[in-house]
């Protein structure tokens, strides 16, 4: 969804789509938070957009520290199968004990390069959503997951890295929503 919403809007992307997937749980056990951290820095790959899902914006049992929550539960591998097998909620999520510090998830996006971050969540006051991105000073909200955006009952968000975001305007089409909302952080009338 999320590339045909930039298809859309007239941002190109590549045919030949890679992605990196991070979740703390098995059989990735990877903290993709840890791109932002300022002592221990990790190389991970740079990417153009990064996509947030699902990913609970309180520690609510869902850190290492909260017994509720178990992070060496997960799957054995990501196989169809094993995912759509009934089982306990905590074998889908987890989040980073670094999850709640301020400006954190923008500041991992922006070290790996990413130009868009889309936020996408069932509940946009209980997720990582674009509240926990706008605010940093090189992110641009483009389309709020906070209003009423949303597709097949899911809310989704845009934010732009602001050093970057010049080089779309020219591309991006109003009459979509990622596009206006582009078109608008250029100050260029909508409409």
């Amino acid at each position: 969804h999320a590339l045909c919403s930039f298809s859309v809007a007239g941002i190109p992307t590549s045919p030949n789509v890679e992605f990196d997937i991070y979740n703390l749980l098995p059989p990735i056990q990877s903290d993709f938070l840890r791109a932002a951290d300022p002592l221990e820095p990790i190389e991970f790959p740079n990417v153009d957009l990064v996509i947030i899902n699902y990913v609970p914006a309180e520690d609510i049992g869902y850190t290492p520290l909260q017994r509720q929550h178990d992070t060496s539960d997960g799957f054995e591998n990501l196989d169809s199968l094993n995912l759509s097998k009934e089982c306990h909620n905590r074998r889908y999520r987890s989040v980073s004990r670094w999850n709640n510090i301020n400006d954190i998830w923008a500041q991992a996006c922006l070290n790996i390069g990413a130009k868009f971050v889309i936020t996408y969540n069932d509940f946009a006051h209980d997720e990582i959503n674009t509240l926990h991105l706008r605010f940093h000073e090189q992110m641009k909200l483009i389309v709020s997951s906070q209003a009423e955006h949303s597709a097949a009952g899911h809310y989704i968000g845009v934010v732009a890295n602001a050093k970057t975001l010049s080089a779309y305007e020219a591309h991006a089409r109003e009459n979509s929503l990622i596009g206006a909302g582009i078109k608008r952080q250029a100050g260029l009338k909508v409409g």
